[in-house]
Formats: structure tokens, C-alpha cells, sequence
């Protein structure tokens, strides 16, 4: 299973987490899925992770104590390696009607998708982010 793509929930939020990885389960022959509750701890789960051929999937809060969404996307475009920024995509999914917030993502890379996440929803994320990486 390395070999599979890694979803990354990051939410300080266990009951989105857990509605998250419920809509995931269609896809668990597809893709790995581990969890952060913010945004320093997912940096470490990242770090823990060994080299993979396959792409990083971060599905991030915005809203979290420690270190926030936005504060993230900043250290990883600021300090990630540009092949490691490549692989690793980022959608922020809050429930911010902040446009500047929005566009704030968008400039460090990352989309968005407003909370809370759909099935339908999901599947677009994935099959946008993942493509062809998706086990068929």
C-alpha cells in the first residue's frame, strides 16, 4: 500500500474528520489516508513519511490552534523543495466566506472547497488532484 497516494485530513475538528473519512471509504483500495489536527503536526506526518512515487493529497482547515491553514501553505511554499511542492497538492476546505482568505490559498497553490465536504464534492477533489494516480 506505500505506493498508494496519501490523503491527509488536517482538522482540529474530530467530528469533520471523522465525517471525512467516512466519505473516503469508497476510495480505501485507492488511497491512504492518515490525520493531522493542525498544521505543525501535519508537517511532521508529511515529514514522517518515506519518498513516494505517488502525489500527497492535503485536505486542510483553516481554522485550527498551533499553526492555521494559511500558515502553512505559507512555510510549505516558502520552505518545501519545488518537487516536493509538485507533489504534494493542497485544497483548503473551510467555511470562510473571507474571498481574501480564499485568494490568499489560491496564491500559495492551494484550491478550495467550502465545508462541509460532499461525497460529490470529494470525488472532484480527488479525481482534479489525484487523477491518474487514482487506482482504477
Amino acid at each position: 500500500m506505500p505506493d498508494l497516494p496519501l490523503v491527509l485530513l488536517v482538522d482540529d475538528d474530530a467530528a469533520a474528520r471523522f465525517l471525512t473519512q467516512r466519505l473516503l471509504r469508497p476510495y480505501a483500495s485507492q488511497v491512504r489516508v492518515l490525520e493531522a489536527v493542525n498544521g505543525q503536526e501535519a508537517l511532521q506526518v508529511l515529514d514522517r513519511q518515506p519518498p513516494s512515487p505517488g502525489p500527497t493529497l492535503v485536505l486542510l482547515d483553516l481554522n485550527m490552534p498551533v499553526m492555521n491553514g494559511l500558515a502553512f501553505l505559507e512555510y510549505a511554499h516558502d520552505s518545501w523543495p519545488p518537487a516536493r511542492r509538485t507533489a504534494t497538492k493542497v485544497v483548503l476546505v473551510s467555511s470562510t466566506e473571507r474571498v481574501s482568505e480564499q485568494q490568499q490559498a489560491a496564491t500559495l497553490g492551494a484550491g478550495f472547497e467550502p465545508k462541509p465536504l460532499t461525497a460529490g464534492a470529494l470525488a472532484r477533489v480527488l479525481l482534479q488532484q489525484l487523477g491518474a494516480a487514482l487506482a482504477h
